[in-house]
């Protein structure tokens, strides 16, 4: 059976919690289950931004994302979020791979628009491709 297992931001910023995440993964694995994890961060992303004296604005609960923040976004989130799950993961013996929707076009979105208002690099996923995840 295929598991699509999603770890919010908050369980991957704390290290027991993280650990029994990885652990979990790795059991479901073990148990013949194929294993995709999505993850959250934006409150790591909404700490990045504030060290680069960038203020967050939300509508909804989505955040307003300009050019520089889609790019910090994806430092933070596909970078320094994503490669903390794959290690996590990888402690526990299983091998892991890393990858953020945009990589091989895995995920297409289109503009999302709350209230008639413009949210800039937000949007809503249209398409999925999962070539990728069945190739891993």
């Amino acid at each position: 059976m295929t598991i699509v297992v999603k770890i919010g931001g908050a369980a991957i910023e704390d290290e027991a919690m993280l650990r029994r995440c990885a652990q979990s993964i790795s059991e479901l694995t073990r148990d013949g289950h194929r294993v995709a994890v999505v993850h959250g961060g934006g409150a790591a992303l909404t700490r990045m931004l504030q060290r680069l004296g960038k203020k967050s604005e939300f509508v909804d609960g989505l955040r307003i994302t300009d050019a520089e923040t889609r790019d910090v976004a994806i430092m933070v989130l596909a970078g320094m979020v994503n490669k903390k799950l794959v290690a996590a993961i990888q402690s526990t013996g299983l091998p892991a791979i890393g990858f953020c929707g945009g990589d091989g076009m895995s995920f297409r979105a289109r503009k999302k628009f709350v209230h008639g208002r413009d949210l800039g690099f937000v949007g809503e996923i249209c398409f999925a491709d999962p070539c990728w995840i069945e190739a891993l």
